[in-house]
């Protein structure tokens, strides 16, 4: 349930503050559990691959993703025995910081509309009537 929640918050305010690909990225993210690597991203949206890239170390830039590098081995051929080492990386959505975020944007929209409510105030404040003085 709470992470219906966060998950519904996290693409609402996606929605609110960024561009379409950041918005689409994200969903698919969340989409599958939030732990996703690029490769998987670029085949569910048929995106090139660059600009998926792209898109995520932009994220990643501003702390909506962040992104865990793991190590596996897989066989060099079926008949086989060798392997060889393979690195990938995952992408995820930090639920506490993603809402540290959030809060940070919301005091900032705060402290903008205070800002502009207090220089109408004191622009009405400086007026005068001509006739009355």
């Amino acid at each position: 349930m709470v992470d219906r929640i966060i998950m519904d918050t996290v693409r609402m305010t996606m929605r609110a503050f960024y561009q379409d690909n950041v918005i689409v990225i994200t969903d698919t993210i969340l989409r599958e559990k939030n732990y996703v690597t690029d490769d998987s991203v670029v085949y569910k949206l048929h995106l090139p691959r660059q600009d998926v890239r792209a898109a995520l170390k932009q994220m990643k830039a501003i702390d909506l993703v962040h992104s865990q590098k793991r190590e596996f081995q897989i066989p060099v051929s079926e008949s086989s025995t060798r392997t060889r080492r393979v690195t990938a990386e995952y992408w995820f959505v930090d639920y506490r910081s993603f809402i540290d975020i959030v809060k940070y944007k919301v005091h900032k929209i705060r402290k903008q509309i205070a800002d502009k409510v207090a220089e109408e105030k004191s622009s009405q404040l400086l007026y005068r009537c001509p006739r009355c003085g």
